[in-house]
């Protein structure tokens, strides 16, 4: 590969995950053959003790350290301005890299001048490839009437429909993709100069959506490469088994949603993305009260699913838009 002052940029925000930010940053430093690069750990005020281990065992990153949560996009914001390196890789901390993944996608985005940004193959821990949820396409009002409310069981098994509004691709072949999840994905730095950084009013979720939208916009390709192989935990920062935390989460991840139609020049559909979500939640307080009627075991289960569909309904969908 030709040589630059630096080939690759590695940005990695954590919050609360040092275990799984070890193995990450080992697994960077074994497998990145032939580049020159340097990697970022953007730490979101972290309370685990990530930030110590990364001076102790990695001193060679270059770390940034939030006095608060900055959120995803913020926080990539903050290492995006500081990078050198030709090409910017975003990868989340509960990944694990197999052997010369990062080099083959620059090898490809230097290879493939119509290529704007690529995804890698993430693996579920079992080894199967993780697509569903990942390698979707743009949403639409239709999606998300199939695929974010209670027909979601029944539209996953119909092979056409999954075709039809999730991403239909073969595994083993690269492809050009809508929006590989800001879990992996590197972007060229010229690029990035063209469409701009991350939106920060996505503060989670969606701001891969929006940033692989620009980039489409402005006449960028965006590829899938199944040479870069890496192990995907998944959502690691937001495992909890508190209601509270899961409705917070559930409530931003809307919101982004709701802002990626604004943004998108889509104002009626995110009014009717609300209105969909509205019904799925207040179809679901008579069900479960019926469950809870005859299934006394399931009655703390019917409480949670009250709770949280309260809230989606009193916090988000009966509230103005963004």
């Amino acid at each position: 590969m030709k040589r630059c002052v630096m080939d690759v940029s590695v940005i990695i925000v954590n919050y609360n995950t040092k275990e799984f930010l070890k193995n990450c940053l080992a697994s960077c430093y074994g497998t990145i053959k032939d580049l020159q690069f340097e990697i970022f750990v953007v730490d979101n005020a972290s309370s685990d003790g990530s930030a110590l281990m990364v001076e102790r065992d990695f001193p060679e990153v270059k770390l940034i350290k939030n006095t608060e949560n900055a959120g995803f996009a913020k926080a990539n914001n903050q290492a995006i301005a500081r990078s050198a390196g030709k090409y910017v890789l975003l990868l989340n901390p509960d990944i694990v890299v197999y052997d010369r993944a990062i080099t083959n996608m620059a090898e490809f985005l230097q290879r493939e001048p119509r290529a704007s940004a690529v995804g890698a193959q993430l693996l579920n821990p079992d080894g199967t490839v993780q697509v569903s949820g990942y390698y979707c396409k743009f949403p639409t009002v239709l999606q998300v009437l199939l695929f974010y409310t209670a027909l979601r069981n029944l539209a996953f098994r119909i092979t056409w429909l999954r075709h039809a509004f999730w991403q239909q691709m073969n595994t083993d072949d690269v492809c050009e993709v809508d929006q590989p999840p800001g879990a992996c994905l590197m972007v060229k730095k010229t690029v990035i100069g063209q469409v701009g950084v991350l939106d920060e009013a996505f503060p989670i979720f969606f701001n891969d959506v929006d940033w692989c939208y620009r980039i489409r916009q402005s006449g960028g390709k965006i590829y899938y490469l199944p040479q870069a192989r890496m192990l995907h935990y998944g959502g690691q920062s937001f495992i909890s088994e508190d209601v509270g935390k899961k409705i917070q989460w559930s409530l931003t991840s809307y919101r982004g949603l709701e802002r990626v139609f604004i943004k998108t020049g889509r104002p009626l559909q995110a009014k009717i993305l609300k209105l969909i979500l509205f019904l799925d939640s207040i179809v679901k307080f008579p069900a479960w009260a019926v469950i809870a009627a005859v299934r006394k075991d399931l009655r703390p289960k019917a409480v949670r699913v009250f709770r949280y569909n309260w809230a989606i309904i009193s916090q988000w969908c009966l509230k103005g838009g963004q």
